[in-house]
């Protein structure tokens, strides 16, 4: 599964930060290409998730852009050392996670959520907890939800972030779950489920707390656009 990617951000009153915008570690990649003007220096960063940050700096604040691109090949993500995934962490408590019943825990899941929550841009909220409590969130509510359930059965979860084909001006979370032995993949705000989903893999991490974005400055906007499409 071969996936070209284009993503630009345009930067307004940023004065440093870090992107999380390329390929995993464990992802192939080919044609990587990183492009800015002079005023903004970059450099990349990995971190013990084997997620590559690209911290960057902007020249007195000035109006800019970072683009990058690249092809990769999706593959399964291996296991992390010393992080078994099955533990509480900032975004992801137990509390209010039901017990599953069925044989096909994570379908049971799907079938949970799409049941007790609904998306809603406009009232986003950060933990598990709340989430499945207040019954709405995006992609990262969802994410963090559905992980929730799976270690609260005691089933290693954790949260994906990258961008689908398509394009998207803000990246996506979804998870990976080891399930009979194997790192597989499920998107809860989609619904679908599969060994490895056809979306460009930028990090994991036990929650959305792993695997953000931040940028710094006097009143910093960013913008995003990205543009992925699957080669055949």
């Amino acid at each position: 599964m071969r996936i070209e990617v284009n993503s630009t951000f345009y930067l307004t009153g940023v004065e440093r930060g870090k992107l999380l915008t390329l390929p995993h570690s464990s992802q192939y990649k080919e044609e990587l290409n990183v492009e800015h003007p002079r005023f903004i220096s970059s450099s990349t960063r990995m971190d013990s998730m084997g997620n590559i940050f690209l911290d960057f700096s902007i020249k007195d604040r000035r109006e800019g852009f970072i683009s990058v691109s690249y092809i990769t090949e999706r593959s399964p993500t291996p296991d992390v050392r010393g992080i078994s995934f099955l533990e509480e962490s900032k975004y992801v408590k137990l509390r209010n996670m039901p017990e599953l019943k069925e044989k096909d825990k994570l379908r049971e899941a799907l079938s949970l959520i799409r049941t007790k929550m609904r998306y809603d841009i406009n009232q986003p909220v950060k933990s598990a907890s709340a989430s499945i409590e207040k019954g709405y969130g995006v992609c990262v509510n969802f994410a963090h939800v559905f992980i929730g359930i799976m270690r609260r059965n005691g089933i290693p979860a954790r949260i994906a972030v990258g961008i689908p084909y398509g394009n998207y001006e803000a990246a996506h979370a979804w998870c990976q779950v080891k399930y009979e032995g194997k790192w597989i993949e499920v998107d809860p705000t989609a619904g679908v489920l599969g060994d490895v989903l056809p979306y460009a893999l930028w990090g994991i991490g036990k929650d959305e707390s792993d695997v953000r974005s931040k940028v710094l400055g006097i009143n910093p906007k960013i913008k995003e656009i990205h543009q992925v499409r699957l080669i055949k």
